[in-house]
C-alpha cells in the first residue's frame, strides 16, 4: 500500500488480512494452523477478527512474501509500513515471536529461480539490454564462405557473399535500432512509472491527511462515546436503584397481599364461625320459642286452674257463710253436717 512512497529494506513492514471469503477461510486457517502451530480455534478466531494486522516489524521483501502467499490462498491481504495505517487496525498478540522459516523458505526460492534463469546463456535474447547495462555487442559472424574459395573467387570479392553480408547489415541495423527505440520506450515507461510513483504518494499524503483528519474525529467520537458511556453508567446506576425500588414495592406488594390473603381466610372463618353461631342461637331461639310456648300454655293451664280454684272456693266460702248464717239461726247451735 505504500510500495512506491518508502521501498527500503527497514523492518517496520506489516501484513493486513482485509477479508477473508467464506470459501477460502477453511484452508487458509489450516495453513494457520501448521505453519503457525496453532490450534484450530486460534486459527478460526484470527480470520473471524480481520480486518486485523496479521505479523509486523517485517522487512519489505518478506512481508510481500507473506503477502502473496495468503493472497494465492485466497484472502485479500496488503503490506504496509504507515504507521497511521496501522493504527486504524487490531493486531496479533503473539505469546511468543512466530516462526517465519517457511516464508523465508518461500522468500529464497522465489529470489533462486530468476537468477538460475538468466544464467543459462543460450536462451538468452542478445537484441535486449537491461536498464543502467551496457548494450549487448552485436554477435560475431563468421566471414569465410562455406565452400572453399576458387581462382575466380580469390581474384575478387564473390557478389553472393557480398549480398550476405549486406543482409547481415541491414539486419544488426535494424537490431540496433530496435535496441535504442526499446531503450526510449524503457526511459518513457520509467519517467512515466516516477510521474505515477509521484503522483502515488501525493495521493498516499493525501490519503494520510484524511486518515490523519479521520483519527481526529474517531478521537473526538471516542471522547464523546466516554462521556456518553459515564452518562450511560450514571443511567444504568439510577436504574439499578429504580429496579431495586420496584422489587421492594413489589415484595411489599406481596406481603400486603399475602396479609390481605390471610385477612381474607380469617374474615371468611369468622363468618362461617359466626354464621354457625348464628345458626345455634337460631336453633337455640327456636328452641326457647317452643319452650316460652310450652310456658305460655302451661301458665294458661294454671291460669285457668286457679280461676277454677277461685271458682271453687267462692263457692265453698259462700258455702261456709250459708252454713254460718244458718248456725246462727238455729237454736240448738250448730249441727253437724252427717256426712
Amino acid at each position: 500500500m505504500n510500495e512506491f512512497g518508502s521501498v527500503h529494506t527497514s523492518s517496520d513492514w506489516g501484513v493486513v488480512l482485509l477479508s477473508i471469503p467464506s470459501k477460502h477461510k477453511k484452508g487458509i486457517a489450516k495453513n494457520l494452523e501448521e505453519i503457525f502451530k496453532l490450534e484450530k480455534r486460534n486459527a478460526e478466531q484470527i480470520l473471524s477478527n480481520a480486518p486485523l494486522i496479521l505479523l509486523d516489524g517485517l522487512t519489505l521483501q518478506l512481508a510481500a512474501c507473506v503477502r502473496n502467499f495468503f493472497q494465492k490462498l485466497g484472502a485479500v491481504a496488503e503490506a504496509t509500513n504507515h504507521e497511521v495505517i496501522k493504527k486504524n487496525y487490531w493486531g496479533v498478540r503473539w505469546a511468543q515471536a512466530p516462526d517465519l522459516s517457511f516464508f523465508m523458505k518461500e522468500m529464497g526460492s522465489a529470489q533462486m529461480a530468476p537468477a538460475e534463469k538468466k544464467t543459462v546463456g543460450p536462451e538468452m535474447d542478445p537484441g535486449v539490454s537491461k536498464p543502467h547495462e551496457a548494450p549487448v555487442s552485436a554477435p560475431q559472424l563468421p566471414l569465410a564462405p562455406e565452400d572453399p574459395p576458387s581462382e575466380a573467387s580469390s581474384q575478387g570479392v564473390d557478389p553472393d557473399w557480398t549480398q550476405r553480408v549486406k543482409e547481415l547489415d541491414e539486419k544488426l541495423r535494424k537490431i540496433h535500432r530496435e535496441k535504442q527505440e526499446a531503450q526510449e520506450e524503457r526511459e518513457e515507461e520509467r519517467i512515466k512509472n516516477e510521474e505515477i510513483a509521484k503522483k502515488t504518494c501525493e495521493d498516499l499524503q493525501r490519503e494520510a491527511q484524511k486518515i490523519e483528519t479521520l483519527t481526529r474525529e474517531s478521537e473526538e467520537w471516542r471522547s464523546r462515546a466516554a462521556a456518553s458511556g459515564e452518562k450511560v453508567r450514571e443511567l444504568e446506576t439510577a436504574l439499578r436503584e429504580r429496579i431495586l425500588e420496584i422489587e421492594n414495592l413489589t415484595r411489599q406488594k406481596e406481603e400486603l397481599i399475602q396479609e390481605k390473603g390471610a385477612l381474607t381466610r380469617q374474615s371468611e372463618k369468622a363468618a362461617a364461625e359466626a354464621q354457625q353461631a348464628i345458626s345455634a342461637l337460631r336453633d337455640r331461639e327456636q328452641e326457647l320459642l317452643r319452650k316460652i310456648e310450652e310456658l305460655e300454655r302451661h301458665v294458661q293451664q294454671m291460669t285457668e286452674s286457679l280461676r277454677i280454684r277461685d271458682s271453687v272456693l267462692a263457692q265453698f266460702e259462700k258455702q261456709i257463710t250459708d252454713l254460718a248464717g244458718m248456725s246462727a239461726l238455729s237454736p240448738t247451735g250448730p249441727t253437724e253436717n252427717p256426712s
